[in-house]
């Protein structure tokens, strides 16, 4: 049988856990946001021409 404070420890843990949860699909959305709008300019840039990796690879030397 669990105490009253075991049982206020488990509320605890599982409200932690739902919250990070939420909280994790949260950011999953705001990084496939960020990841489309990044592809989307490296489309326009391909079509412009450039050479994404190639510019890429220049700025890190």
């Amino acid at each position: 049988m669990r105490t009253k404070a075991d049982k206020e420890k488990i509320a605890f843990h599982k409200g932690a856990v739902v919250t990070l949860m939420a909280e994790r699909r949260e950011l999953v959305k705001m990084v496939n946001a960020v990841n489309s709008l990044i592809m989307g300019h490296i489309k326009s840039l391909r079509d412009l021409g450039v050479d994404f990796k190639k510019e890429v690879n220049l700025s890190k030397k």
